[in-house]
């Protein structure tokens, strides 16, 4: 197989997660803001959390057209990876639990939508969060 359609098939991948995964953490952050009353100024933040999720609904549509799809154990790989990416950011953005939102919380989000990814993707769920 061409170098090329294998690169293709990770960077499809590793597209889904950045969309799907970082856009809830940052309007986790921008609503709690929100709903604080700190940050009035982003009131796109949900036409910009909708454009991630276009995004990710794009590159699994894609990726579902490849002949040639990655072994579960890399598409686990990657998505954990990014899973665990998430998870170190989020703890370094909320060194201190706000309300109704702290790390933990967002570290189970995390991996719930990591699980949702994968069943767009047609494997098994890895974190059942």
């Amino acid at each position: 197989m061409d170098r090329c359609v294998r690169n293709v098939r990770g960077r499809l991948l590793a597209f889904a997660c950045v969309g799907e995964s970082s856009s809830p953490v940052a309007s986790a952050r921008y609503s709690g803001s929100r709903s604080a009353g700190l940050c009035r100024t982003h009131v796109f933040n949900e036409l910009i959390s909708r454009d991630e999720g276009l995004h990710c609904d794009f590159a699994c549509l894609l990726y579902s057209l490849l002949n040639a799809k990655l072994s579960e154990e890399r598409v686990r790989e990657i998505v954990a990876d990014a899973v665990d990416i998430e998870k170190e950011f989020i703890c370094d953005a909320l060194p201190c639990a706000l309300v109704g939102m702290n790390a933990d919380l967002m570290s189970q989000y995390i991996e719930f939508v990591a699980d949702r990814l994968l069943g767009a993707l047609n494997y098994s769920k890895m974190c059942e969060a």
